[in-house]
């Protein structure tokens, strides 16, 4: 299974982007995924299933309480496949994403784990 991580953010910068094999994209989907915010609007977890795998997307808005703290995704799905990231990140503001580069497992979901606080945010289901 191949999985890269794409980092999306205001303080990402292509230097270190490149120097950890990270590839910094603006995600135009966005839009079109499954999104939730947290009850307290601090984190837009969202989920899209396609493309030869499953999309997790996370945007940290300016001010959001849970900025810099250190964060995982992990893939959800009801069949029972469960595939957490390659690693924990620290967010600043902005979008971060990470892909799955899989076959279709059909219904998932993405979650975001706050390693902090203990706080675990959930997208929608998504299907592919």
């Amino acid at each position: 299974m191949s999985i890269k991580r794409r980092i999306a953010s205001a303080a990402a910068t292509l230097g270190v982007a490149a120097g950890m094999g990270l590839a910094v994209t603006a995600p135009a989907h966005a839009a079109s995924a499954a999104c939730r915010w947290s009850s307290n609007s601090a984190v837009k977890v969202c989920a899209q299933g396609g493309n030869g795998g499953y999309d997790a997307q996370a945007y940290f808005p300016g001010g959001s309480s849970v900025v810099g703290h250190p964060m995982d995704f992990t893939l959800v799905c009801d069949n029972g496949w469960v595939d957490p990231d390659s690693g924990t990140f620290y967010p600043s503001t902005g979008w971060y994403t990470y892909f799955w580069h899989m076959d279709a497992q059909g219904t998932c979901h993405v979650t975001l784990t706050d390693h902090a606080t203990g706080a675990v945010y959930s997208s929608p289901n998504t299907y592919y």
